[in-house]
């Protein structure tokens, strides 16, 4: 994998170099299949090794539900910067997906304003979920719980 990561952040960068208003809607496509073929995880790691200002770039092609996905697998470092590089309508369509547990992972990362919004439309059973959660400490495992129980017969 570590040698396809490589080559994949090679061609991003050559992509977002080379990339002019002619041919900006192919380097998106480009960037979305280069995506589309990793997980989350995987996705996280690529972004994670990208120069800081490529990253916002390439950011700004994915949708926001692969955001979503790869934020949460990111370390909180790489995660608050492209945070802080994200607009306040950028964020709110973000925070507009979350559910408690996605909340709970991202709160110390959020600016203080858009935490609170992202609370008010949480739908009551998310915000029971989030509320019970975040009583524990972060160091605790119950603050990092799956609400998604399933019961066995």
């Amino acid at each position: 994998m570590s040698e396809d990561v490589k080559e994949l952040i090679e061609d991003i960068v050559e992509a977002l170099d080379t990339a002019d208003s002619q041919n900006l809607e192919s380097v998106e496509k480009k960037l979305l299949l280069h995506f589309s073929d990793y997980t989350s995880d995987e996705s996280a790691l690529v972004m994670e090794a990208l120069p800081y200002e490529t990253r916002l770039r390439v950011w700004k092609y994915l949708p926001v539900t692969k955001q979503k996905d790869i934020l949460l697998e990111m370390h909180a470092d790489a995660r608050e910067s492209l945070i802080d590089g994200m607009s306040s309508d950028e964020l709110v369509e973000l925070i507009g997906i979350l559910d408690a547990e996605d909340l709970i992972e991202l709160w110390d990362e959020l600016p203080e304003s858009l935490g609170e919004y992202a609370l008010v439309s949480l739908d009551d059973k998310q915000r029971k979920y989030f509320d019970q959660a975040f009583s524990y400490h972060e160091e605790q495992i119950g603050r990092y719980i799956n609400f998604d129980v399933l019961s066995l017969p």
